[in-house]
C-alpha cells in the first residue's frame, strides 16, 4: 500500500471515529504511518469531541503524534491543529508547554504559505488569541502578521475581516495594522 493510500484509509477512520477515545485508538495503532493531514484531522476530531472523557497521557499520546508532524506541516493543516488545540485547552491552566511551543513553532514558518486562504489565517488568529489569554507581545506580532497576510491576498471575506478584527482586537495589535484591516472591512 502506497503512503498516500494509506493516508487516504486512515482519515476515512478518523472522520468515523465517533469519540475521542476512537481518535486515541486509530493513533494508537496507526500513528506511525500518520500523514501531515491525518494528524490534523485527529487533533480536529479530538477538539470536536472533547478530552474530558480520556486520561491525560491518552490525549499526550496523539499529541506526540502530531508533534512529530507538525514540521511538515502546510499552513492549512497547521491552522487546523491550533484552532483544536486551543478547543482542548480551552479553561484549563494548559501543562503542555512542550506541545504548544511545538505548535507555535509550526505557526511561524506558515506566514510564507501561499495555501493558507484567509479563513484560515481568521480561524489560526482566533485561535492563538484563546491560547494566549495574557496577550503576549509574541501573540500581538503572530496576529499581526495574520492581520497583514490576510489585507495583502485581497480576498478577505466579511467572516474572515470580523473574524480577524476581533483577533486584532483583543490580542492589542498595533493600530496600523486594525486601520489596514478596517480599510478592507
Amino acid at each position: 500500500m502506497t503512503a498516500a493510500s494509506s493516508g487516504i484509509r486512515i482519515n476515512h477512520r478518523l472522520k468515523l471515529a465517533s469519540s475521542s477515545r476512537a481518535v486515541v485508538e486509530i493513533a494508537h495503532e496507526l500513528g506511525h504511518d500518520f500523514s501531515e493531514s491525518n494528524g490534523a484531522l485527529a487533533l480536529h476530531k479530538l477538539g470536536s469531541h472533547g478530552v474530558q472523557a480520556l486520561a491525560s497521557d491518552q490525549v499526550d499520546s496523539v499529541l506526540r503524534v502530531v508533534q512529530r508532524l507538525l514540521p511538515t506541516m502546510q499552513g492549512s493543516h497547521v491552522a487546523t491543529c491550533v484552532m483544536a488545540y486551543s478547543r482542548i485547552a480551552m479553561g484549563a491552566v494548559d501543562r503542555r508547554v512542550w506541545f504548544r511551543d511545538a505548535l507555535l513553532e509550526a505557526v511561524d514558518t506558515t506566514w510564507g504559505d501561499p495555501g493558507l486562504v484567509p479563513r484560515e489565517l481568521a480561524d489560526l488568529s482566533w485561535g492563538l488569541v484563546q491560547l494566549d489569554q495574557q496577550g503576549s507581545t509574541e501573540l500581538q506580532d503572530r496576529v499581526g502578521r495574520a492581520v497583514g497576510v490576510g489585507v495583502r491576498s485581497g480576498q478577505l471575506c466579511e467572516r474572515s475581516t470580523a473574524r480577524l478584527l476581533w483577533a486584532a482586537g483583543s490580542a492589542s495589535v498595533s493600530t496600523d495594522a486594525l486601520a489596514e484591516l478596517g480599510a478592507v472591512a
